[in-house]
């Protein structure tokens, strides 16, 4: 069986799709309603990004055309939006 190989970044008229960078801990952070000085956020991207460095795939963050960020819990689930200017919305 073949391998598949995940682009890593996706782009559209609206939206752009990306793996997690460094500087997302403060949008992880945002959604968990924790200060960014809290290590858990920094936690949770390193280990998206080491998951996306072993499996060639994971979280995805997306940006849309007005520059707010949103993230998807797994690439399967696009119903699952959590948009970042709304706390109601936690990871």
């Amino acid at each position: 069986m073949g391998s598949v190989t995940t682009p890593r970044l996706i782009t559209a008229d609206d939206l752009s799709l990306r793996p997690p960078l460094d500087d997302d801990t403060q949008l992880v952070a945002e959604l968990m309603g924790v200060p960014i000085t809290a290590e858990r956020p920094a936690q949770i991207v390193r280990m998206w990004r080491e998951h996306w460095d072993e499996h060639g795939y994971g979280t995805w963050i997306i940006t849309d055309a007005a520059g707010r960020r949103l993230r998807v819990r797994r690439p399967a689930d696009t119903s699952r939006l959590h948009p970042r200017h709304d706390p109601r919305h936690r990871g």
